[in-house]
């Protein structure tokens, strides 16, 4: 008698594959220091109590309103700015195992969601939290909990999120290529090898990897070690040509050169605004 779980559809072993991160959740004071353009390889989330704070996307401008929650997508371009000086709670966040050239298909906008029901009373326990300056486990727990909450609302009322999920459950065929890239960042990635890994031949291979997941292999390495050396950026002290070296580039000049093709910015000006950040926070 089988008494095992039923086998996952594709679409649930994507799903269950997927591994939220959580780098900072914090709140603050934003002013006109709060003034940047770029392009980040992870998600941010936008809870703002008074209106004064805007996004730019393209020619498009998000004003900030109190009782909504804003998601900016990663690898989406944006700026910010602050006609008003407002407070505002934000998390930044990835999802491991989750395909940028996904990001790049799909969520090309600010995706916005009423603060109701649910996800308001969980958003609003996660603003407590940090506004009490509570242990830092529980404002992490909740930011945590407040994420799950507002992507599950955005699956539902955003087309673009059905439909990047439906198209990545065909991704998990390249699992073995996907992992040994993350664990080898640092060593040089051959097609032939990750095609091996797949079971495929290396034309095959690179073919429909591009078909699945929007990019090449090789743009998705690339992809991958920048996001990377942005997390090392924003949780760690270590120098940049560490960084340069830890992730497999052959010095600071060509991680740099790579670095601001993707984000707009050189590691170190991407580090200042950061540090620019944590400033504010401190206020």
């Amino acid at each position: 008698m089988d008494i095992g779980s039923p086998p996952s559809t594709e679409t649930e072993a994507f799903f269950r594959n997927l591994t939220l991160k959580i780098l900072v959740t914090r709140q603050t004071c934003i002013g006109d220091d709060w003034s940047f353009d770029l392009c980040s390889p992870y998600w941010r989330l936008y809870v703002n109590k008074e209106r004064g704070g805007f996004i730019n996307v393209g020619d498009d401008r998000i004003s900030l309103q109190p009782g909504m929650l804003y998601l900016i997508p990663a690898w989406l371009r944006f700026s910010t700015g602050v006609t008003t000086p407002t407070i505002q709670s934000y998390v930044h966040f990835e999802f491991q195992n989750f395909p940028s050239g996904l990001h790049r298909a799909h969520f090309q906008r600010t995706l916005s969601l009423p603060l109701t029901g649910d996800l308001l009373q969980t958003c609003e326990r996660w603003e407590e939290a940090l506004g009490q300056q509570s242990p830092p486990w529980i404002a992490l727990a909740l930011a945590y909990a407040t994420v799950y909450s507002a992507m599950a609302t955005a699956l539902e009322e955003y087309p673009e999120g059905r439909d990047c999920f439906a198209w990545a459950a065909g991704s998990g065929r390249f699992k073995p290529a996907l992992d040994f890239i993350t664990d080898h960042l640092a060593e040089p990635i051959r097609n032939e090898d990750l095609a091996r890994l797949c079971g495929m031949s290396t034309s095959h291979f690179i073919r429909t990897f591009r078909g699945a997941l929007g990019m090449t292999p090789t743009q998705y390495v690339m992809d991958r070690r920048i996001a990377s050396s942005a997390e090392m950026l924003t949780c760690t002290e270590r120098s940049i040509e560490d960084i340069a070296e830890a992730l497999g580039f052959s010095d600071r000049f060509h991680f740099s050169k790579a670095f601001a093709q993707r984000l707009n910015a050189t590691p170190a000006a991407y580090r200042r605004s950061l540090r620019s950040a944590s400033v504010l926070a401190a206020v």
